[in-house]
């Protein structure tokens, strides 16, 4: 494994429509200071949408590079994570990736303790390379509309003969930091629709208080490593591989990056006003010693619903239940801060 980014011959995917468009900005001031770096080798390349990943990463590899430093946004290491792994294999065997935060949610470089004031050029210096666990989620396909879950979570029922009705297909992506199914999945459903004007947490608060008013806790069966740990209502399941989710919540207090663990939180509460408090709680790990909450560990989790429910993977809405999350441990060459303490 090498030591350091100055043996590596670097491929920034910068996001520039990430955070409303300040990222584009950001970039332009990073990228100025980075040229100025005598001993760091790269290119830069721009990628706007999810679709065009893979053609990215692709033209980065037949330059020779060997690490990939995502600039952006959380839901854009998603898509480039989603470009460079296929039936649970990296497609370039030798790739190495690193995270540069300039999107509206940066809850992965909390997770890997990037710090408030962390400089790109102290990145570059001093990241050492670890290899890092990456989750994996099977789980239905959405459909064209993504309303049509809604329609189905909130009760109503399908008037169709099962006759009528194909099978939904199944798909499979991998996710860095979080996972999960219920409210807070919703929650970040409704962050995505709404304009990147404001922080991250500001973005989460807005959303819970919206959900909060109509979400209602669901049936759900989950099963952690072939145990039954919940099965009733339930608010939301999460099963995260990092330790910060929605806006800075330290939602899985003792997970880390490199265990090969997901950290599994259910919340059996199904109060609007409880929601919020019990969210509050979250931002100092506290929400743990309530008792609506449960905390565990597991290698694999599966999560069924009496209706549809929404998946949300670093904060992306890819899929719906049912769903099995997985963690692939050590599977991803990661470039880190020094700071982050291996488990």
């Amino acid at each position: 494994m090498p030591g350091s980014l100055k043996d590596e011959r670097i491929q920034f995917i910068v996001n520039p429509r990430a955070n409303c468009g300040r990222s584009g900005r950001v970039w332009t001031v990073l990228v100025s200071e980075i040229s100025k770096l005598d001993d760091i080798h790269f290119i830069w390349d721009i990628c706007r949408k999810a679709k065009d990943a893979r053609t990215v990463v692709k033209r980065g590899i037949k330059k020779g590079c060997t690490t990939i430093i995502v600039v952006g946004g959380d839901g854009t290491f998603f898509n480039i994570l989603n470009a460079v792994i296929e039936e649970d294999a990296m497609r370039y065997p030798d790739l190495k990736m690193g995270f540069w935060p300039t999107g509206t949610g940066t809850d992965l470089a909390r997770s890997m303790a990037y710090g408030d004031n962390y400089k790109v050029q102290t990145y570059l210096a001093e990241a050492v390379c670890q290899k890092i666990d990456i989750g994996r989620a099977e789980m239905l396909e959405l459909g064209k509309n993504k309303d049509e879950v809604m329609t189905k979570e909130f009760g109503e029922e399908d008037d169709e003969d099962d006759d009528d009705v194909k099978e939904e297909r199944k798909i499979v992506r991998y996710y860095a930091n979080s996972a999960s199914v219920g409210f807070t999945a919703e929650v970040a459903n409704k962050v995505n629709k709404t304009p990147k004007v404001v922080s991250a947490k500001a973005l989460f608060t807005l959303g819970t208080h919206l959900v909060g008013k109509n979400y209602q806790a669901r049936d759900m069966e989950i099963t952690a490593d072939e145990k039954q740990i919940a099965n009733g209502k339930t608010l939301l399941v999460t099963a995260d591989n990092g330790s910060r989710r929605s806006g800075g919540l330290l939602f899985a207090p003792d997970a880390a990056l490199n265990d090969g663990l997901l950290d599994i939180v259910t919340v059996k509460e199904p109060n609007a006003q409880k929601i919020k408090q019990t969210m509050r709680m979250a931002y100092k790990g506290e929400h743990v010693k309530e008792d609506t909450v449960s905390y565990c560990q597991a290698k694999k989790v599966m999560v069924d619903s009496a209706s549809s429910c929404f998946v949300e993977l670093d904060g992306e809405i890819p899929g719906k239940t049912p769903v099995t999350f997985q963690a692939l441990p050590q599977f991803l060459p990661f470039w880190l801060p020094p700071a982050y303490n291996q488990k």
